[in-house]
């Protein structure tokens, strides 16, 4: 059975700073990384171990790409608890991920 994928308000505030900034310039481009984004959770809640384990940044953290984010999350039974949503130039620390 698929994880059901959560979101922690965090990784919601990343989403919408995300299609903000985006926007700013192009709205149908930020759509479609939103689309993208929502596209790669879903594929995680079928296959939540395809993403690559953070053990430095938590000892549950995984980590999966999707375009120019990252996505960092953790699973448990049937739950995709997705941390954050960062860029992928971004300089991320444990601190981050709290």
């Amino acid at each position: 059975m698929p994880a059901r994928p959560t979101l922690r308000p965090a990784a919601r505030r990343d989403l919408i700073d995300i299609w903000l900034f985006i926007s700013a310039e192009n709205e149908p481009a930020a759509d479609k990384v939103l689309t993208r984004i929502e596209e790669t959770l879903e594929m995680l809640s079928a296959f939540p171990q395809a993403g690559r384990v953070r053990s430095e940044l938590h000892k549950d953290i995984r980590s999966f790409v999707s375009g120019s984010y990252v996505i960092f999350y953790t699973y448990e039974g049937s739950t995709l608890d997705v941390v954050r949503v960062l860029h992928g130039r971004a300089d991320i620390q444990p601190d981050d991920l709290a």
